[in-house]
């Protein structure tokens, strides 16, 4: 291994594995902590290297000391999940092994790829590339490669991880020079990615089609496809971002990524149809290709799926995908969990059934489950966290007995804990200012000093205590996030009088951001109907912004109103002529029979969209 300031893991790297090898070589390339006194507790020999910004030569220096007849490479980050494994993989007598690595991203997420981490000493194997660097086998005829049976558990890419060794800085660096050097096709490829961990995405975008275009069909193109469309999305290029990964998927139809992408993408622009399918293969194919993230050939594809029946309201089969789901990860898939209580609460199942099916399908047997069961619950201010708290009878900060109080509607009691915290934490903030709501009590907002701007809280003092309110004359974030909390949460507790309070300020003010910001939420939370008396008024105005006109046209359409529907798609259709729109259209005309129309956006989607006009599911119309 080489290594550079890795006292923080290099003795957990090491212990994993000592019993299992014969020998460790261990480079260091400047480490100014105890990284090297570690290792040597481990008995490793430690090699000082000057370091050149060449990972190949790090590496190939590190690999001449070893005397032993095979050699395993692994960063002081990486862990051996089956050792024993290795043993008798090397049994086969191959000259090098691919091993399946799975690395850890934050957010609990993780990403498996493989790559040749065990090859035969003294062959001449040797690594090239100065970043992402990887063994040379091109070099080699009639090599023999094998599959290893353990996994490599990589988590240098977690944000602390990759933060602390300031990894975004020196790649960027090390790869510009290699791609001037030699401008190779990997090169402008490892170039894309570290732009994209810059959030660059106008040069990873450059880097990407240099690539590809001077490739030649090379193991890492799914994932260069991949990146390429996830650059222009984040440019606001959707269409062009489709267009790559609709080919991508017809080339590379075995590659769950690329599958799995053309279904997010789907679902972004409204295609819920072509998404679903896209989905359902990644579950047919399982988690396969270059490079795939964990869970999308199973559980992350149901999610999606079920969070699509969610918001179209078949809530019956959102529930029974999300059960499935629950089974299969238990408590490590919140987001699954999350959606479970969002379908159940929408669908007005008592909360004592949801509690017993949750509780019977998570099997919460110990006690870090149930510690990630209550985290959940309480992050989620779910009406289901009291009743769990009861039913495993465990204690909790009186602050987190005053939010699950609150959120079980038992307000005087959230009240009283509150009222004894001296300092309110900013994580409570919207809860101390939802309940000052629903007790009409300002004081509650006044005698604590909460960590929101003046201005606001002087404005949420007034709504409190029905004094005239101009919306109008505040138009922040913060303000517009406070409000739509206090909208999800009225909703989720169906304190349905004191909504309509609130939403009586907001319909007769003048702010046509607050309005849209507050129908997205409604909308997303089942009332439509709301949602659209909201906006009714301001979408006929002359210079409203276009994504305000749109997301009112969708509103209309979801409710049946296709004529209006048809009139505000087809103002936006002048300016506007993506491939969202079109499909709008012609489901719209299809429905109201308007064939010669449908005829036209067709024509127009085979000149402007000619690839994306070829998938289009144009049988399903209706």
């Amino acid at each position: 291994m080489i290594v550079r300031n890795e006292e923080e893991n290099i003795g957990e790297c090491l212990e994993g594995i000592k019993n299992f090898v014969d020998e460790v070589i261990v480079v260091d390339t400047g480490s100014t902590d105890n990284t090297k006194e570690i290792a040597e507790r481990y008995s490793a020999k430690v090699y000082d290297y000057e370091w050149n910004n060449d990972f190949s030569r790090a590496r190939n220096y590190s690999i001449a000391q070893a005397t032993s007849e095979y050699i395993l490479i692994l960063d002081a980050d990486e862990s051996i999940s089956d050792p024993e494994a290795l043993k008798n993989d090397i049994k086969l007598n191959k000259d090098c092994y691919l091993i399946g690595i799975n690395n850890f991203i934050s957010g609990g997420q993780s990403f498996t790829h493989k790559a040749i981490r065990i090859i035969k000493n003294n062959i001449g194997l040797k690594f090239i590339n100065e970043l992402h660097e990887y063994i040379d086998t091109k070099s080699h005829l009639n090599l023999k490669i094998g599959e290893g049976h353990t996994k490599i558990i990589h988590r240098g890419y977690l944000d602390e991880e990759f933060s602390r060794k300031n990894k975004s800085e020196r790649n960027l660096k090390i790869i510009k020079r290699a791609t001037k050097k030699n401008p190779s096709a990997y090169n402008y490829y490892n170039l894309g990615r570290c732009f994209i961990t810059a959030k660059d995405y106008y040069n990873a975008t450059k880097a990407f089609k240099t690539s590809y275009e001077i490739s030649n069909n090379e193991v890492y193109t799914p994932d260069l496809l991949n990146k390429l469309s996830l650059s222009l999305k984040e440019q606001g290029e959707i269409d062009k971002a489709l267009e790559i990964i609709y080919n991508g998927s017809l080339i590379f139809t075995q590659e769950t990524e690329i599958i799995y992408n053309l279904g997010t993408i789907y679902e972004e622009l409204g295609d819920s149809g072509n998404a679903v399918i896209c989905y359902q293969k990644c579950i047919e194919i399982g988690e396969r290709g270059y490079q795939v993230t964990k869970g999308i050939g199973s559980y992350i594809s149901k999610y999606r799926i079920a969070r699509i029946h969610n918001s179209n309201g078949e809530y019956f089969l959102a529930f029974n995908l999300l059960i499935d789901i629950i089974k299969e990860e238990t408590v490590n898939f919140p987001l699954g969990i999350i959606e479970f209580l969002d379908v159940t609460r929408k669908a007005n199942i008592p909360i004592t059934n949801v509690k017993e099916t949750l509780l019977s399908i998570c099997n919460v047997t110990k006690v870090e489950e149930l510690q990630l069961l209550l985290d959940l619950l309480y992050h989620h201010r779910s009406a289901l966290l009291l009743p769990v708290i009861d039913h495993f009878k465990v204690k909790l900060p009186r602050l987190n007995m005053g939010i699950a109080f609150l959120y079980k509607k038992n307000y005087i009691e959230a009240a009283k804990v509150i009222k004894e915290l001296k300092i309110i934490e900013p994580s409570i903030t919207n809860d101390v200012i939802l309940l000052g709501y629903l007790l009409e009590e300002s004081n509650i907002l006044k005698d604590h000093h909460l960590n929101i701007n003046k201005k606001t809280i002087r404005t949420l003092t007034s709504i409190i205590d029905k004094k005239e309110v101009d919306f109008a004359l505040i138009n922040t974030d913060e303000f517009f996030e406070v409000i739509d909390f206090l909208v999800v949460q009225l909703i989720r507790l169906k304190e349905l009088s004191k909504l309509e309070d609130l939403l009586k300020l907001i319909l007769i003010s003048n702010n046509i951001k607050l309005k849209t910001f507050i129908s997205s939420t409604l909308y997303n939370n089942g009332l439509r109907d709301v949602a659209k008396q909201l906006l009714s008024q301001e979408v006929e105005k002359e210079h409203i912004p276009v994504n305000i006109i749109e997301f009112y046209a969708e509103l209309l359409m979801g409710e049946g109103t296709y004529e209006d529907s048809i009139r505000l798609y087809e103002r936006i259709y002048k300016t506007n002529k993506s491939y969202k729109i079109q499909k709008q259209l012609c489901n719209l005309y299809s429905r109201t029979s308007q064939f010669n129309r449908l005829e036209q956006i067709k024509n127009d989607m085979k000149e402007l969209n000619p690839i994306l006009y070829t998938g289009f599911r144009w049988s399903e119309l209706r």
